[in-house]
Order: structure tokens, then sequence, then C-alpha cells
């Protein structure tokens, strides 16, 4: 038989060896809601992690149409509370640009009133909710002259699992670095996780750290010549 790929671990699996790393093959002492608990707790932990260095992979955009008031208005609903990477402005498809963001601990230096020509770039600040605690908020300074369309960059929410037949939405090489990283989560609170278990484990954590450095693709080095500016 020749060799395959190695396809995504369901659910299920990843239970089953989840109850082996933890030496509860029958189930007494953790229950199925106990380990999918820890498991998407490893997945969020997981999709943070690729967050923070690599947000290409959790990425998504929506656009929002930001009309001339002075007031901050919600964020679109699926960005939520979630992190705002960045903004563009794409009113004109032709020419988009991004804009910069300034603290709201700066506003003094703008007048809220004032109307932006459309040939000056205005930056965007954010704030928290008025009444939904799902629904920050956003203000452009100066108040823009016409509506306005932005494209809001944020980092998605992360993936879980539920049912036993969902399929982990990491590579399937990562399997042992959710299951086990599971099970160390249920065996810390009487720590009982083993020497060799933490081993193995900081061993796979910074394989996935290292693996995902190539998510940017490969680094190439400038060379000049000597005496060349």
């Amino acid at each position: 038989m020749a060799a395959t790929r190695k396809t995504a671990e369901t659910l299920a699996n990843i239970r089953y060896r989840v109850q082996r790393d933890t030496g509860d093959l029958d189930g007494e002492r953790w229950s199925t809601e106990n380990m999918d608990e820890a498991i998407n707790n490893q997945l969020i932990e997981m999709g943070t992690e690729l967050a923070i260095n690599y947000p290409g992979d959790a990425l998504l955009t929506e656009d929002l149409a930001y009309s001339t008031t002075t007031q901050p208005v919600d964020l679109p609903d699926v960005v939520g509370v979630e992190g705002i990477y960045r903004v563009d402005d794409i009113s004109t498809s032709s020419a988009p640009f991004q804009l910069s963001y300034v603290s709201p601990l700066e506003l003094d230096e703008f007048d809220t009133t004032t109307v932006l020509n459309d040939f000056t770039r205005h930056k965007y600040t954010l704030y928290g909710p008025s009444t939904d605690a799902q629904s920050p908020r956003i203000q452009l300074l100066p108040k823009p002259a016409s509506a306005t369309t932005l494209r809001i960059y944020y980092i998605a929410t992360p993936y879980h699992m539920t049912a036993a037949g969902d399929t982990s939405p990491l590579s399937p090489r990562w399997v042992e670095v959710v299951s086990l990283g599971a099970a160390l989560k249920l065996l810390r609170r009487d720590e009982e996780a083993t020497s060799q278990q933490m081993m193995s484990y900081g061993r796979l954590w910074m394989q996935f750290q290292q693996f995902n450095r190539r998510q940017k693709g490969p680094r190439t080095i400038r060379r000049r010549r000597k005496g060349v500016s």
C-alpha cells in the first residue's frame, strides 16, 4: 500500500488522543464536554498565536458606509469586538488609500465640526460601545465632506469544533499539538502532567512557531557590491 497524505482529524479522533494522554481511556474522569472545552481552548490559543504574528491567516474584510455625521458610528456586526488591523478609504475604487489611526487621547487637535475636503486624508479613532457591548464605534476626523466607504480589515473570531465529525481547522501536522495541549489543560489543575509531556509539548510548540514563520514566504538577503550606495 502506498503512503498517502495525512488528512485533518475529526473531533472524535482528537478526543481519543486526549483520553490517551490523560490516561482516562474509560472516560470516567473527564466528560466529552470537558474535553471539547479543552480542545477548543487549545485551538483558540494556537489561532491567537498565528493572528498576532501572522495575521493574514485570520484576516477578513468588511465594508462600512460612513455618512457625514460628526458622531461615532457602530462597526459592522461581523467585526464586533475583534482586533482592527487596518482601515482603508475605498470611496474611489481606482484610488483606495489607507487611513491612519489616532488615539482618542489626541482628539484635542481635531475640530469635529471641521469639514474635510476630498483631497485631504483623514484619520480614524475607535471608541467603546454605547449600549451594545458587542458594537464598538469608529469615527473619522476631521468630518468627511461626503459619504465615505470604508474597508475594515479585522482579525476573525477563532474556529471551534462542536460535533464529533467536525475536522480540525489547522493543518494535520499539528494534531498532536492540539491533543497534547488540550490534555495538559485538563491535567494542570492538579499538576499531574509528566515532565516528558511538558518537554514534548514544548518541542512541538516551538516547531509550530518556527514553521508558521514561513507564512510570510521565503526570506531574501539583499546584496550589493562594496562601494555602491
